[in-house]
């Protein structure tokens, strides 16, 4: 009765060690990053260290390419998974699910160096991942709009 009571036991311990090795782990729930001065210091930051690689010059717009052109591409190439939320002529509304801090502002900076497209607005939220942010809403807008955040 004891030895048969001791493998039930061992079978239950080592069921509990295996859902918890194999179930994925869920993060917590996205909270807001309030480390806006934080971000756009070192969006700024990206963006000079862009300009000093490349050099300045004259923002092409896209060579007639339309924003969600524009953004598809540079995704492609940053490894940013974004979802087109909504775009008129001037702006375009994305959401990014998760994505690193770090590629998040490498590919803004990118944006605004090559194509002269600003953050109009954005809203970021702290992931359940260290490093990483999910991004609410991103408004994007091209240069010559006024109510740009510089």
């Amino acid at each position: 009765m004891i030895k048969k009571t001791a493998v039930i036991l061992l079978l239950l311990l080592l069921m509990v060690v295996l859902a918890i090795i194999l179930l994925p782990r869920v993060p917590v729930e996205p909270e807001p990053d309030h480390g806006f001065q934080d971000f756009f210091s070192t969006y700024e930051k990206y963006v000079e260290e862009i300009k000093g690689e490349r050099g300045e010059r004259e923002i092409t717009g896209g060579n007639g390419c339309s924003l969600a052109d524009i953004v598809n591409a540079s995704v492609r190439q940053y490894g940013v998974s974004v979802q087109i939320r909504g775009k008129t002529g001037e702006s375009i509304e994305l959401e990014i699910a998760q994505v690193k801090k770090k590629q998040l502002l490498e590919w803004l900076a990118s944006l605004r160096v090559d194509h002269g497209l600003y953050i109009g607005s954005i809203k970021v939220l702290k992931s359940g991942y260290p490093g990483e942010v999910a991004v609410s809403q991103l408004v994007l807008v091209k240069a010559s709009t006024s109510s740009i955040i510089q």
